[in-house]
């Protein structure tokens, strides 16, 4: 599933935090994507989905993208992403959160 996406970084960069209207971020399957997701994230409250399954995503999950209130989606499947997730996740009842595959990240604190 995993392939070069032309024209996406290498990494998500801290700047991502200027584009305050921006509703969805999709790099699924974008396998030239590495480095941890930058908390600068949190400052896109519009956003509705994140789709980083089957990058190389690593690090933990800044506890700033559980601060957008309307995350529907949030796909981590196969990254490796690794820590706890941040007990935020409770309060987001309508949030799709996917992390098959991702190996070293603690779910067990929610249900």
């Amino acid at each position: 599933i995993t392939s070069y996406c032309p024209g996406v970084p290498t990494s998500i960069p801290t700047e991502i935090g200027y584009f305050t209207n921006l509703r969805a971020i999709d790099f699924y399957g974008c396998s030239q994507i590495t480095g941890s997701i930058p908390s600068e994230i949190g400052l896109l409250l519009q956003l509705t989905a994140l789709g980083l399954g089957y990058t190389m995503v690593d690090g933990s999950i800044p506890g700033q993208v559980f601060t957008i209130l309307g995350l529907g989606y949030f796909d981590l499947s196969y990254t490796l992403v690794s820590g706890v997730v941040p007990t935020d996740l409770q309060s987001m009842q309508q949030l799709s959160f996917i992390v098959d595959g991702t190996q070293n990240l603690e779910t067990s604190e929610f249900t």
